[in-house]
């Protein structure tokens, strides 16, 4: 789950990066440049598409694989998992928020598909989260951790 969550992470950061290059308009407005800034936003919700399902992909093969590779004695750093898991869930929230809110504003697909990314990082980040908290306590269902990370693919 915590390649799932950095992978996420890094698919989050691209998507906002498409986004930025969506409404990077230098120099004056004009009605052809906002024509411009208008034709991008379907090449960047396609390219946010994109980003997505290779995550998914990605997201699918590593928890199949963990799952195959049976249980981990790892525990270690479980509670820097729980404190880097529960920042992103309060910052990733707050971007799905104001992403949300900014998309609707703007009628632009690709920054409510950027909101949805960010949305996906909370939901991750939570989950790592509980499934840590849970592994902490019950060590024997080690399985919750990937077939959590296999639906969120």
């Amino acid at each position: 789950m915590c390649l799932v969550f950095g992978l996420e992470n890094f698919v989050d950061f691209l998507s906002s990066v498409v986004v930025l290059w969506r409404f990077w308009a230098s120099g004056k407005m004009t009605k052809e440049r906002e024509k411009i800034l208008k034709r991008r936003d379907l090449r960047a919700s396609m390219a946010i598409s994109f980003i997505m399902i290779v995550l998914g992909m990605g997201i699918i093969a590593t928890a199949t694989n963990d799952v195959k590779a049976g249980s981990e004695a790892n525990t270690t750093n479980l509670g820097l998992i729980l404190g880097i898991s529960g920042t992103s869930v309060v910052v990733f929230g707050g971007l799905s928020f104001f992403k949300f809110q900014y998309a609707s504003a703007l009628s632009s697909e690709s920054l409510y598909k950027d909101a949805v990314c960010s949305m996906i990082g909370t939901i991750l980040g939570l989950a790592l989260f509980s499934n840590t908290l849970i592994v902490r306590s019950r060590p024997q269902i080690w399985w919750l951790d990937p077939i959590v990370a296999m639906i969120c693919g």
